[in-house]
């Protein structure tokens, strides 16, 4: 064998090993959906408790770091009376509320495991940003002690943003398949109004996600 043959089987001989173990040791693209029920709740009430549907779509883009988008969906009726006497007036003046209210969520999230990838159970931080819209419309109505009454339907929608960062569980039930638990906590920001205005809230989750790809 000559000594130019010599090289070039010595060349490919090193060169493709190491393309092998590059091509094993790269991680593909992992990509996550999951689903649940969420309940938004303010601080500083819980009469402020929204209940909704959730959904979560992801992607495992490094091994502890995931990037995820999200959408909740919550919803309440409410209604209030009150009434009131004016001196002279055989029957008082009573006043009526009823609301639909409606928060929408879209966070966009980062993900960040904390515990070893062995584990069954995983520690996740979640920090971001996410848009939200609150959607409102009802009617309020005064009857007066003469019997005349007085409708007024209101409606009205609201968009604003916030800064979000919390915890999250994982438990895995299969290689695909986890139980997951997240409390991200939201920071609005400007001025929101509706069942949110003490600026933080947090929004509990609970599901299950598969994993894919």
């Amino acid at each position: 064998m000559s000594l130019h043959n010599f090289c070039l089987v010595a060349l490919v001989a090193g060169v493709l090993p190491v393309v092998s173990v590059a091509q094993t040791t790269t991680t593909p693209a992992r990509y996550y959906v999951g689903v649940g029920g969420s309940m938004l709740n303010s601080f500083s009430s819980g009469s402020s408790r929204i209940f909704g549907p959730s959904l979560t779509a992801g992607l495992q883009f490094r091994p502890r770091v995931a990037l995820q988008a999200g959408l909740t969906v919550g919803w309440r009726n409410s209604s209030s009376s009150y009434s009131y006497r004016v001196d002279g007036q055989s029957l008082p003046t009573v006043y009526t509320s009823d609301s639909h209210s409606t928060l929408i969520t879209v966070p966009v999230l980062l993900r960040y495991t904390l515990t070893p990838a062995v584990k069954r159970l995983q520690v996740d931080a979640l920090m971001g940003l996410s848009f939200l819209v609150s959607a409102g419309r009802g009617t309020s109505t005064i009857t007066y002690s003469d019997q005349t009454q007085y409708d007024y339907p209101y409606s009205g929608t609201s968009f604003r943003g916030s800064l979000v960062a919390g915890p999250a569980l994982r438990y895995g039930l299969t290689p695909r398949v986890a139980l997951t638990a997240e409390v991200p906590v939201n920071f609005m920001i400007g001025d929101f109004g509706g069942r949110f205005i003490d600026k933080f809230f947090y929004n509990f989750q609970v599901g299950a996600r598969y994993n894919f790809g």
